[in-house]
């Protein structure tokens, strides 16, 4: 496999762009043991959210796993959260202390993927709702039922804010 580079400026005819990019494709595309040992691999990170059940709501006892990648003009997250709720049964928990920005406006986001425990694994569903938040919802938007191992999951790519 040959290597190209290139300096500043520089000036490559076309069939020496033809000749190499055979080598290029197969080291890119062929030995996924190149990229991960690259600078072209994305860093997985942990970041700690701020799980907040809708007014009157507790949720404690929470264990919570979150992690996101960095992809410039975006970001992916994956959260997956556990706790007992308390208090008075409602819809909604916000998540917000997002690695980022988010952008904000009603069409710059699409719906993460997401599941809900709520004594039955069921459907999910949860979206950017702000700058710094995402709403999680069970997928029939009815109130979160009281108790242990109460668990939502989510995931999915966000656009920066710019």
């Amino acid at each position: 496999m040959s290597l190209i580079t290139f300096t500043p400026n520089q000036k490559i005819r076309s069939s020496e762009l033809n000749a190499n990019f055979a080598g290029l494709a197969d080291g890119l595309f062929m030995n996924p043991d190149s990229i991960k040992s690259s600078h072209l691999a994305p860093e997985i990170k942990e970041w700690t959210p701020t799980i907040t059940p809708e007014a009157g709501m507790s949720f404690t006892s929470v264990t919570t796993d979150a992690f996101y990648i960095d992809f410039g003009t975006s970001f992916y997250v994956w959260v997956k959260s556990t706790g007992t709720t308390g208090g008075t049964s409602h819809n909604d928990f916000n998540i917000s202390n997002l690695p980022f920005a988010a952008r904000s406006g009603s069409i710059s986001q699409m719906p993460l993927a997401a599941t809900a425990s709520d004594g039955t694994h069921r459907a999910g569903f949860a979206l950017v709702t702000g700058g710094d938040s995402i709403l999680v919802r069970k997928y029939d938007a009815s109130v979160w039922g009281l108790g242990a191992s109460r668990r939502f999951t989510f995931a999915g790519l966000i656009l920066k804010a710019d």
